[in-house]
């Protein structure tokens, strides 16, 4: 019986050590995939920016391949969506992808130039796409869809149209469109003009400058800064030359309140770039490329474009002012214009020294590649304007508050 006992105690405590042997490894087992799943998930949550890191497949809610997403293509992760079967939603889309093939970026950064699409008026018109489309950024390939899918239309860009998808702006060519139908998509009051403002030098009257700079076109800083203020506060748009080149073109819709704040030559600059970032409004700087460097102005609130390169100079030929462009010969005038694009990253908008023009120069200006022109005329752009004629308002020391407020409304 002593021997039965003994054994049994034996089979006992055996069976406890292979018990806890087995249950030591199946935890540590468990506990591995629990943890290895819990590093997938963490991985989705500060993954929300990821990019593709080769061609990879985009598929449905069921996990079928409905197109091709490009190498490089930016792509925004629902964080709301856990990983599932090693698939991650694209947010704002029924688009998923397999997280293993991106790679992991920080928060996506645009030029201002791109951003400023968020700031128009979508049409009340949408699009439908065929079976199979390609959303183009810029004139490259970004998704291949096989899928119908329906789309408000931001801009009626030249045979194609530009929508948001994943947060960004990409355009669908027409020829991937089976329909467009109305849709009320928004009612937001939209612009039927715009206030192209015209400054020149803003100074300091207690300084040096004050001294130096006696012309109607030397304004007060405390007088710009009133006219910027009131823009800000009653909380006006400020239009890039881009837009403003898309609203008269007819292809975009702004809001009503838009204005496009434009400073012609490149003296007395730094106060109203100062003016400008106090109230983070954008400005565009007309610049006379041999007076300066265009990096004398660096500013996330101002862009840059020609004011030729140096036919400025008053007197060269007849007229009012006699800039050069209205008299001297072709070949002149061309390089000219186009040492003023090179120095500028090849811009395509100029406005014209003086507000002189004639139709000939408007040739010339074409020919050197440029695809808008600003002039004077003291009066709002509007839609069927000469696109190289675009109409300004100076403003001067002598436009009062009362004025300016007219001017933009």
């Amino acid at each position: 019986m002593k021997k039965i006992i003994i054994t049994l105690i034996c089979f006992i405590v055996g069976f406890i050590a292979i018990f806890v042997t087995y249950n030591k490894l199946f935890n540590k087992d468990n506990n591995s995939k629990v943890k290895s799943v819990s590093k997938q998930e963490k991985e989705l949550e500060y993954s929300t920016y990821v990019i593709a890191q080769k061609d990879i497949n985009l598929y449905n809610k069921k996990h079928d391949k409905v197109g091709v997403i490009n190498k490089d293509a930016k792509i925004i992760l629902d964080d709301e969506y856990k990983i599932k079967d090693k698939y991650a939603k694209i947010k704002d889309t029924n688009y998923y992808i397999k997280y293993n093939n991106v790679n992991k970026s920080e928060e996506f950064t645009y030029d201002k130039e791109y951003k400023t699409y968020k700031n128009y008026i979508v049409y009340n018109e949408n699009i439908k796409t065929k079976e199979e489309y390609k959303l183009y950024s810029s004139d490259v390939i970004m998704y291949t869809i096989n899928n119908s899918d329906i789309y408000p239309i931001i801009i009626k860009d030249d045979n194609r149209y530009g929508v948001e998808f994943n947060g960004e702006l990409y355009y669908i060519n027409s020829d991937d469109i089976e329909s467009t139908s109305e849709n009320s998509n928004s009612d937001t009051s939209v612009a039927t003009d715009i206030a192209v403002l015209n400054y020149h030098y803003t100074i300091d009257k207690n300084s040096e400058e004050g001294t130096e700079c006696k012309q109607s076109i030397c304004m007060s800083d405390t007088q710009v800064d009133e006219e910027i203020k009131y823009l800000s506060d009653n909380q006006f748009y400020p239009v890039t030359m881009q837009d403003l080149y898309l609203f008269l073109t007819n292809k975009i819709q702004l809001p009503e309140k838009s204005v496009a704040i434009t400073i012609d030559d490149g003296w007395y600059l730094a106060r109203m770039i100062g003016i400008l970032e106090k109230y983070e409004m954008q400005g565009t700087l007309y610049l006379i490329g041999s007076l300066a460097s265009p990096t004398d102005y660096t500013s996330n609130f101002l862009e840059i474009h020609s004011h030729t390169w140096d036919m400025h100079t008053p007197g060269v030929c007849k007229g009012s002012h006699g800039g050069g462009l209205l008299c001297l010969d072709d070949q002149t005038i061309l390089d000219d214009l186009k040492k003023s694009r090179e120095s500028l990253n090849n811009t395509e908008i100029l406005c014209y020294p003086f507000y002189e023009y004639n139709a000939r120069t408007i040739e010339l200006v074409k020919q050197a590649g440029f695809k808008m022109a600003l002039a004077g005329g003291y009066r709002k752009a509007k839609v069927g304007d000469n696109i190289y004629a675009v109409p300004r308002f100076e403003l001067g020391n002598y436009t009062t508050i009362d004025e300016f407020i007219k001017i933009v409304n």
